[in-house]
């Protein structure tokens, strides 16, 4: 199109109105829809996160614990020998 002209349609403007609105209003919920399931997933994603942190450092203090068990265990052994 060109500046100044005007695209022309077949169908009777109030029918047309009708049709964009709708296309606009179904267009926006799909678009409010998507944005909420990214907010969600956001959400879950940044609490997953700070799960996984938190069960790895779990971990690894209890794995730190077995070592020392461990020691403990061996050092208790070793006395009885002797």
């Amino acid at each position: 199109m060109t500046e100044g002209t005007e695209k022309q349609y077949k169908s009777p403007k109030r029918k047309l109105l009708i049709f964009f609105e709708r296309s606009r209003d179904k267009w926006k919920t799909r678009c409010l829809a998507a944005k909420k399931i990214i907010k969600r997933q956001s959400n879950r994603i940044r609490f997953l996160k700070g799960s996984k942190a938190k069960w790895e450092e779990r971990a690894r203090v209890l794995e730190r614990e077995v070592e020392d068990l461990k020691k403990n265990l061996k050092q208790k052994k070793n006395r009885r020998m002797i």
